[in-house]
């Protein structure tokens, strides 16, 4: 069993998330409310465009569940000295500052899909961010209080 490992609880708290986060996004991309979604910024990253097919989409879920275990190892690492009160707020403020460093950095490089982004599409992102945060932050939270990982 696994004991006071931050990175490892920072991880799990990540993946978990970014696949809460992917849940939110395909919702809201069924629903109609956006055209993009996470996992297709992922894809881009580790496939240079937006390929479709469910190997393509398969491809985008693994890029993105690891994408959030990088940022869920940096939430913990951030936080380690800070105090737990008000964990759902810090953790809605990361999910708001990635935000706008990834979609910055999407639209600064000129990567496929990220050009031009739609307001709805724009505040999909952004609510699909804060869940995120949030996310990371409650599975830490909850990390802390039932396990021995931190």
């Amino acid at each position: 069993m696994l004991k006071n490992d931050r990175m490892i609880a920072g991880a799990i708290s990540g993946m978990l998330a970014s696949v809460i986060q992917e849940i939110y996004a395909n919702l809201t991309t069924v629903l109609g409310f956006s055209t993009r979604d996470f996992g297709d910024y992922a894809g881009v990253l580790v496939m240079s465009q937006n390929y479709q097919g469910l190997l393509a989409h398969f491809m985008q879920l693994v890029a993105h569940v690891s994408v959030g275990a990088l940022f869920g190892i940096v939430f913990a690492a951030l936080f380690r000295y800070a105090t737990s009160n008000y964990w759902w707020l810090k953790g809605m403020i990361y999910g708001s500052v990635l935000w706008v460093l990834l979609t910055g950095i999407g639209t600064l490089f000129k990567m496929p899909m990220w050009i031009n982004i739609p307001p709805r599409a724009a505040l999909d992102l952004y609510i699909g961010s804060i869940v995120f945060g949030f996310s990371t932050a409650f599975i830490l939270k909850y990390l802390d209080q039932r396990t021995e990982l931190l």
